[in-house]
């Protein structure tokens, strides 16, 4: 175990990898049976060093227990391996790869074979020292702890008499939720992403459906068609300039303002996909929302005559809801559109998945402007 705050660890405890208070982390001490506690020479006594330990073990938090004997450091043991992701640690090899990463190996042997009794002749070395009281609030004076008294025949330690539970440090379950809690809100944000981009995967493959069989989006009173104008209510070039400063992953950051965790949990995406999953997803959002009003308004370029849109398919058109739809188009001045060309320009020349969007918004504008004009001269 890793003692990563007063009273809490870190460690693999045969079914998963967690943070738990250190009392319950041991179960049930008998009377008799203790555990002992040491603290490495090496190792700072400073608030710096248990945060540096406390973040090279959370990475295994939510993993699965699992002992593969050499389980990158031998064939046997990466024939065993199947997940090449996660290192799903057993007990002794999470406290290995953890004080290694810090620059102070338990052993020479590779991390994925130190076994719980190389920890512990590790720890009888001189390079270890013995801090087993400093998890108990009271500790049991020495002379107590050898004497004895006689009761029922037989002679009874004094050590039997005091409950180790109610003398042990209770540790701060506070801190336990806290390393879970972000645990949770990194795989929520990973979950919400990647749901969220396959949602609007979806929405983009109907918008191209949409594009080429317009006609669905002339039912029910052209429902559809006027729920994809909306996007061109306010200038679309501003809102997806805005998409560079994303607010999903850009809160995750502020939990972890190191520039060097890049990668919080093993188990997890690194904050880096999750902003680059949240990037996608909004630009896909925007490009289904995009094409479905150019499908809308290539309809009512059509259906009003405007050259060049004789191609457009009007098979099943409710042309009546059509017209009637030109009325919803958002109004674009001389001034917004001047204004929106110079936004468009800077989206496009971001290049990749920006750009394709940046050409949409070309299109769209061009569009609504045709419309527009249209409808304002009749």
């Amino acid at each position: 175990m890793l003692c990563v705050a007063p009273g809490v660890v870190i460690h693999a405890d045969g079914e998963k990898a967690d943070a738990e208070v250190l009392r319950s982390a041991l179960g049930d001490l008998k009377p008799g049976l203790r555990f002992r506690a040491f603290r490495s020479s090496k190792a700072s006594k400073g608030l710096a060093f248990f945060n540096a330990v406390a973040q090279a073990a959370q990475q295994f938090i939510g993993q699965r227990y699992s002992f593969i004997y050499g389980r990158r450091s031998g064939w046997l043991g990466r024939l065993a391996h199947r997940n090449r992701s996660e290192t799903q640690p057993f007990c002794s090899e999470l406290v290995a790869t953890v004080f290694k990463s810090l620059g102070m190996p338990i052993s020479d042997r590779p991390v994925d074979r130190v076994l719980p009794i190389d920890i512990e002749l590790a720890c009888t070395g001189p390079d270890w020292t013995e801090v087993t009281d400093d998890y108990y609030l009271t500790p049991l004076p020495p002379e107590l702890g050898r004497a004895t008294f006689s009761a029922e025949g037989r002679e009874i330690p004094f050590s039997e008499i005091f409950d180790d539970e109610e003398r042990f440090h209770p540790g701060f379950e506070a801190a336990v939720e806290q390393f879970r809690l972000v645990f949770r809100t990194v795989a929520t944000a990973a979950e919400a992403m990647e749901l969220g981009l396959q949602l609007n995967t979806a929405r983009l493959q109907q918008a191209q459906l949409l594009y080429d069989h317009p006609h669905p989006l002339f039912e029910n009173d052209a429902t559809l068609a006027r729920s994809a104008l909306h996007i061109l209510q306010t200038p679309p070039g501003l809102g997806t300039a805005m998409l560079l400063s994303t607010t999903v992953s850009g809160g995750l950051r502020k939990l972890f303002p190191d520039a060097q965790l890049e990668k919080p949990f093993e188990a997890l995406p690194s904050l880096s996909e999750i902003e680059q999953r949240e990037i996608a997803m909004d630009l896909t959002g925007v490009r289904a929302s995009l094409l479905t009003a150019i499908a809308t308004m290539r309809v009512l370029c059509r259906v009003t005559n405007i050259p060049g849109f004789e191609d457009v398919a009007l098979d099943g058109v409710d042309l009546e809801a059509a017209r009637g739809t030109i009325k919803a188009v958002p109004a674009l001045t001389d001034a917004a559109f001047n204004e929106l060309g110079s936004h468009l320009q800077q989206i496009r020349q971001l290049g990749g998945p920006f750009g394709d969007v940046g050409d949409l918004m070309v299109e769209a504008i061009r569009l609504q402007r045709l419309v527009t004009l249209l409808r304002d001269g009749a």
